[in-house]
């Protein structure tokens, strides 16, 4: 072999190496979830109530990058899901608050933790609930969930069922196939004892297959102690709780995180 013949055969060598090593490195980076596909896998998680794997994918998607409030939105929803982990849950919606001071969703999961907070200084946390969710309306006038947050509040909390009225009708208004709402607006008519416009919530809910809800409602209409029983209601580990306004069946999640990923109207 001619000194040209090897140096030739050596450059291709040597090229044949460097396409190999680019190669390989295209697999890699390929193979490698981006910080898109761990979100979307995470809220897939949380759909099923998987909140464990959930919280693994974003710890994966946050060391790739620190910068995304949704991100940090996402991992307050899944400690929200995880019992007794309502102190790390305040933690990142609060620093996707801080990233984001216009994220709607953020102020509405934090009002929620704030309201199913069980502290020495109760009303404390729930003024800070409500403000949180006066927060959400303030940036987003249609936000049903914070306008339903603030119905509960001042329905369970602060026992002013006339307040509550009025969030639960903007809610209805809003929206009024959403039984959050109705629940809510029929619960309000039974504490302020106004059986007649308790027919329709009750009505709709029968008519969606949610006959627990209704029955609850006649429950409350019954009562000789209206707060209590809005209490007990509140309360109960199988009924609604203040930040969700209805109890969820199964597979569903309350809690508010929108897919910052995904195009535009989807």
């Amino acid at each position: 072999m001619s000194l040209s013949q090897k140096q030739l055969y050596l450059n291709n060598q040597v090229v044949a190496t460097i396409v190999l090593v680019f190669c390989w490195m295209n697999v890699s980076f390929a193979s490698e979830p981006t910080v898109k596909e761990y979100y979307e896998a995470a809220m897939q998680d949380l759909r099923k109530g998987d909140y464990e794997p959930a919280i693994e994918k974003l710890q994966n998607a946050l060391a790739l990058n620190r910068s995304i409030p949704d991100v940090y939105n996402l991992m307050g929803v899944a400690y929200m899901q995880k019992p007794d982990s309502q102190t790390n849950a305040v933690h990142y919606l609060e620093q996707a608050i801080e990233l984001n001071p216009s994220l709607t969703d953020a102020y509405v999961n934090l009002g929620s933790v704030y309201a199913s907070m069980k502290v020495e200084d109760e009303e404390k946390t729930k003024e800070m609930s409500r403000d949180c969710f006066q927060k959400a309306l303030d940036l987003k006038p249609d936000s049903f969930k914070a306008l339903i947050g603030l119905g509960w509040i001042y329905l369970s909390n602060w026992h002013d069922a006339k307040k509550a009225e009025e969030y639960f009708l903007e809610a209805v208004n809003l929206n009024p196939k959403q039984p959050e709402a109705q629940y809510g607006l029929g619960l309000v008519y039974a504490v302020l004892d106004r059986p007649a416009l308790t027919l329709k919530p009750i009505s709709f809910l029968r008519s969606i297959n949610r006959s627990d809800l209704a029955a609850t409602i006649e429950s409350v209409e019954r009562s000789r102690d209206k707060t209590v029983a809005i209490s007990r209601v509140a309360s109960s580990a199988s009924g609604p709780h203040p930040q969700e306004g209805v109890p969820q069946q199964k597979g569903k999640s309350s809690p508010r995180s929108r897919n910052p990923f995904a195009p535009p109207n989807s």
